[in-house]
């Protein structure tokens, strides 16, 4: 299992809606009830390690170059999560995390959902007249 993976379940057990890790601060987790922050400051060396485990060529080569960069991470325990990641110097990095919004299926795509199939509607049937003894009489039960 990745780091990454470890701060995926600590947000979906509190039911984050972020997660931010500071080298050499708390980590802070971003509640509905509100910010709270772990008893422990993150090394920056556990952040490095989190971000060369995770993150694609790409966001790495971002990081270096323009000090930022962005990825998804799909994780194994069922979430994926939108990282973006910030360096404000060395040994000065910034990763936040949270859920990543939900697409929204095109219209095309709802549209093209065929219906079940529906049995077609019968008539209810007339009642039947109960044969009588003779036509028109009513049949009488004794």
């Amino acid at each position: 299992m990745q780091r990454i993976d470890f701060y995926v379940q600590h947000l979906m057990r509190h039911n984050a809606s972020s997660i931010e890790l500071v080298s050499g601060e708390p980590v802070k987790f971003e509640l509905a009830t509100g910010v709270r922050h772990s008893n422990k400051p993150i090394e920056h060396a556990q952040i490095a390690q989190l971000v060369q485990e995770a993150a694609p060529p790409a966001a790495l080569e971002g990081l270096r170059s323009a000090g930022r960069a962005e990825f998804m991470h799909a994780s194994p325990v069922g979430l994926r999560v939108q990282v973006s990641l910030s360096a404000r110097g060395p040994g000065a990095w910034t990763v936040r995390m949270g859920p990543a919004p939900e697409a929204a299926p095109a219209a095309a795509a709802v549209e093209s959902i065929p219906l079940p199939p529906q049995e077609p509607r019968r008539a209810p049937a007339a009642p039947r007249a109960a044969s009588a003894g003779r036509p028109g009489e009513a049949k009488l039960n004794r």
